[in-house]
């Protein structure tokens, strides 16, 4: 098991000043025992303070650069505006998690050599299936965003990161056992690179 130190968006609304400063000092003081800065991004469904949003994770992306970590974005109904801020920001360790913004989006974040993670949701998602489809198996991570994302009518657990696999399997037309392994390679490049 491996941590990564963010701030959730709907969190950074309700940070004051003090205890942000305190937040970015445990990041900094722990980066040689954090893989990523994450979850941080843009949360345009259930934020009530955008700005605010905003300029915490502009902070938290200036501040995974000069500590060299990729970042864990959540961009829930704000897809274009994390892009652009990424973009901005010349962002580039970049893990989409769980995304679900739309085909232009999607194909702006392969084409910047960003990755997807893919929750188990892709068996009944054909958005999901639709980024497997369009992302290079080298830019592709698994994970289950548990308990989130009910897969099969019940709360996601983490092996049921077996079911991304296999759909990734059939979608790319490859063995679980390659894709098992090439998503292994995938974590170990990002992460640990």
């Amino acid at each position: 098991i491996e941590a990564s130190l963010g701030l959730y968006p709907l969190e950074a609304e309700k940070i004051n000043a003090s205890n942000f400063s305190k937040l970015k000092s445990q990041i900094v003081e722990n980066s040689n025992n954090i893989i990523a800065v994450g979850e941080i991004g843009l949360d345009g469904k259930y934020g009530k303070s955008p700005k605010l949003q905003e300029e915490i994770f502009i902070d938290l992306l200036k501040l995974a650069k000069d500590i060299d970590k990729p970042i864990i974005v959540h961009s829930r109904q704000a897809e274009s505006k994390v892009l652009e801020l990424l973009e901005s920001n010349k962002m580039e360790k970049v893990i989409m998690h769980s995304f679900t913004g739309n085909k232009k989006i999607a194909a702006e974040v392969v084409n910047n050599n960003w990755f997807f993670s893919i929750p188990p949701a892709i068996l009944s998602s054909k958005h999901f299936q639709f980024l497997v489809e369009i992302t290079p198996i080298e830019n592709l991570l698994t994970e289950t965003d548990s308990p989130y994302q009910y897969t099969n009518h019940e709360p996601n657990k983490p092996y049921f990161v077996k079911y991304s696999i296999e759909m990734i399997s059939k979608i790319k037309n490859e063995s679980e056992k390659k894709i098992s392994q090439q998503i292994f390679g995938n974590y170990k490049r990002i992460f640990h690179n």
